[in-house]
Order: structure tokens, then sequence, then C-alpha cells
């Protein structure tokens, strides 16, 4: 295949966010998210582009390995102006590449693309609902070697609507070895009627990425800022410092096994026993079993390391997740999950370490009929249930949301 280089309601809540520190960045950002599109010149269409654009995706809906017709489409998409396609399309043909010289021409044409639009910009916005937001205990007594206590507000699950708002901003330069160096921002606030959990969460990072055939490294330090609204003695603001490893190896052209590992530094401002490291490792399986139906599984290992000993844990997490897309409705996936976190040292009033077991289920769809705008939110929820040996950390929850995500 020749490439060649052609290619307003009740505001109680924003008092306090106006408050922080972080807010000046989030504006910023959001500002310089919305900005391109107030001053984006759509592009002149050109019927022959369109029409090639057309014939390339009736092709590539009744022969989706087409390689031919999905670089018409990347082609025809960078020369109408609308880059984002253009990516994805090249994106997917460099995955399936069948020889060196050919991932070298789709490396040169992404850089072709990714040299016209080298910045990315994206808003999220998520509404929150909850049976339990503050998670609760569904006890009303904690049993102890000592006698049995009353647990305030045990048994009473409070419920209520919770807001995330964010936004985000990468620049993407392609090296000269082929790598893709990407500087990234996101910053977002998360509000809830317990203000306690009320905050702003910001992370910069930096994106080393280098595709070969049939395989993908990417390495990622960060530093990560989370500022809550509170300013009590005990506030857990903190710092983080992170570096986190991920390496993609497709097995199939529609199967792939993928490698995490994360090592994490924790630094809180004034509860100075909480610092210490965290890592975790993740393998994961990403398959399908037809052309409309793909699954995938996890399994995690992670482990925390305060200075308070019996606050280390160790929690391994299974995830099992099936999509199926549904026609023209839309895509609808069921997930399910196992958790179970084992600590260090003797909880206080009893004689052994606080052990928890979770338990989850969720649902998830996306539908182009619940479209607002030119956005398709993505509805979900998910019933969790937590076991614990220490009744004040026993609850039952069942968390909704509803999505909204753009990048342009």
């Amino acid at each position: 295949m020749t490439t060649g280089p052609a290619l307003s309601g009740r505001a109680s809540w924003i008092s306090p966010m106006l408050k922080t520190p972080f807010f000046p960045l989030l504006a910023v950002l959001l500002l310089a998210c919305l900005l391109p599109l107030s001053l984006r010149a759509d592009p002149v269409p050109d019927p022959r582009l369109a029409q090639i654009r057309a014939q390339a995706a009736q092709i590539l809906m009744r022969e989706p390995d087409n390689r031919l017709a999905r670089f018409r489409y990347a082609q025809a998409s960078y020369q109408s102006g609308d880059h984002d396609p253009a990516k994805r399309q090249l994106l997917i043909l460099m995955r399936s590449s069948q020889s060196a010289e050919e991932l070298d021409e789709l490396k040169a044409a992404y850089g072709t693309v990714l040299r016209a639009r080298p910045w990315r910009f994206g808003v999220d916005l998520a509404i929150l609902p909850s049976t339990n937001i503050n998670k609760t205990s569904s006890n009303q007594i904690f049993d102890t070697p000592f006698g049995q206590f009353l647990i305030i507000d045990g048994g009473v699950e409070d419920s209520g609507v919770g807001f995330r708002l964010g936004g985000r901003a990468s620049y993407d330069r392609l090296l000269h070895s082929g790598a893709v160096l990407s500087y990234g921002l996101e910053i977002s606030r998360h509000h809830y009627p317990a203000d306690r959990l009320n905050h702003l969460d910001g992370t910069l990072s930096l994106t080393w990425s280098q595709r070969g055939l049939g395989r993908q490294t990417r390495i990622i330090p960060y530093l990560r800022r989370i500022a809550y609204d509170i300013s009590a003695e005990d506030g857990p603001d903190s710092t983080r410092f992170g570096l986190r490893l991920i390496h993609d190896h497709d097995l199939t052209p529609a199967s792939t096994l993928s490698g995490a590992l994360t090592l994490e530094q924790r630094d809180y401002d004034r509860l100075d026993q909480l610092d210490g490291a965290f890592r975790s490792a993740v393998v994961a399986y990403q398959g399908e079993i037809d052309p409309r139906t793909g699954y995938s599984l996890s399994f995690g290992l992670s482990q925390s390391l305060p200075q308070i000993t019996r606050l280390r844990y160790r929690e391994t997490v299974l995830r099992a997740e099936l999509r199926r897309a549904l026609g023209s409705f839309g895509v609808v996936g069921v997930n399910a999950g196992l958790q179970r976190r084992q600590y260090a040292g003797d909880f206080p009033a009893l004689a052994e370490p606080r052990a928890d077991r979770s338990r989850s289920i969720g649902l998830s769809v996306r539908s182009p009929h619940l479209r607002i705008g030119d956005l398709v939110p993505e509805l979900s929820c998910e019933i969790t249930q937590n076991d614990s040996n220490v009744a004040l950390y026993e609850f039952r929850s069942t968390d909704c949301a509803v999505s909204f995500d753009h990048t342009f």
C-alpha cells in the first residue's frame, strides 16, 4: 500500500469553587478548550472528497479489514481538514501493520496529520447520583472484644447527586525515532452534597509512546495534586509523583494483551502518617466474540504503604466486561467485579486486621438516540456490596453516572 505524504440554578457549590487556587487554572483550561470552537473556520466542503469518504465508509461497513479503503478514508479526511478521523483510521492501520516498511509509511502519514493539528482539547461533565453518597455503614452496631458500640448514622444511607466538570489539553510531537511525545494537563472539579468530598484534581503528565509491529509501549511520568475545599487540620490534600509503564501486545487483529505497572509516592500536606508509596500491577485482555461483541478481562494487584502499619494494605481486583453493539440503537455493556483488600495491622478495638471483600455489577448504555446537540452521553449504573470484618466499613451503594465528553 502506497501512502505518501498527502495526508445556574442552585449555585451553592460555586462559591467555594471560586475560592480554590486551582479554579483559575481550570477556567483557563476550559477557555482554551472552547476558543478553538469559536475561532475555527470550517473547511470548505469538497464534493469529491466527501464522495471518497462515503464510498470508503460503505466498503468498511461490509469489509472492516479492507486496508486500502481505510487509508483512503483517512487520506480524504485529512485533505478535508477533518484531522481526528484521519488520526483514528491511521492508528487502526498501524495496529494491524504486516511489515516494518508499511508501519514506517503509516507513521510518516500520521506525523503529517499530527504536525497539522498537534493540539488536542477536551471537556467532560458528569452527573453522579448515588444511593449512599457517604458510603455509610449498613450496620447500626459495632461489635468489639470490649463490648458493643452504636454506629452514628449506621443503617441510614444518604442519597445525593454529585457533579464532575473537567478540562484537558495535550500537545503531541513526533520524534525522529517515530515515537510520539505528548505533554498533557487535566483538571477536574468534583462537587458533592457532603462538603468533605468536594475537591479539585489536577494532573501534569508527559507520555512517551512508541509503536512497533503488533505492540505499543508507553512511559508516563506524572505529577498529581488533589486539593479539598475543607481547611481543617486533618484535611487530606496531597501531592503525588508517579511513573506508569504500559505495554500492549496485539495477539490477533481483534485481541490485545496489556500490562501496566504504576509506582507512586504520596505526600499529604497535614496527614504525615499517610505519606508513603503506592504500587500496582494490572494484566488485561481484550477480545471479540464477533464484530459486534467485545469483552475484556483484567486482574490487578496493588499495595499501599503509609507510615501507619494498620492502614497498609494489599488489594486484589478482578473485573470482566461484555459490550454489544445493537445496530442503530448504540452500544450496551455489562460488567462485574470482585475486590479483596487485606490490611496489615490490627484494627483499633479489634484483635485482628481489617479485611474487606467487595462485589459489584454494572450496566452502561451509549445510544445516538439520546443525543443532546452534538453530544452523546453515556449512562451507567453500578451496584456495590462491601463486606468487612469491621462493621464500620460494611455498606451497600448504587452509583450512577450521566457522562458527557467532547474532544476537539
